[in-house]
């Protein structure tokens, strides 16, 4: 089981970062040396903490591969990451967090707006409970 959602996690992550490799390519060739900032949230404690702890490992092992071997369209790739504690409803602050401090982090405006609206029906669904 714990197997299995450690695939998982790996899958969704190599997902997420297709994404955002692909909106970020247009910026990419006007911006070159800057960072590609990948933000997201992980669980590194709470009940998740063994499968978030493995999926993080493979994420820093691919960017330190990744940039050994050039970064991504020329560009270094750094991940960000907060600790989501296992705790659903600490996700829509990490990706506050990450919007505030860190402008380039997650995926790009078109991401950022999808995500303000998840957390906000995240929000209302829980006052209607």
């Amino acid at each position: 089981m714990l197997h299995d959602a450690t695939h998982r996690a790996v899958r969704y992550f190599a997902r997420s970062l297709a994404a955002c490799v692909l909106l970020f390519a247009g910026a990419a060739w006007a911006q070159s040396g800057e960072p590609i900032k990948i933000g997201y949230g992980i669980s590194q404690t709470g009940g998740l903490a063994p499968n978030g702890k493995s999926a993080l490992l493979a994420q820093k092992i691919w960017e330190e591969d990744v940039n050994a071997k050039g970064g991504l369209l020329g560009r270094p790739v750094k991940l960000i990451y907060y600790d989501d504690q296992t705790n659903p409803a600490t996700v829509p602050g990490i990706y506050t967090k990450l919007r505030l401090r860190h402008q380039h982090a997650g995926a790009g405006d078109a991401g950022r707006r999808a995500e303000e609206e998840d957390a906000d029906r995240t929000v209302r669904a829980r006052g209607q409970q």
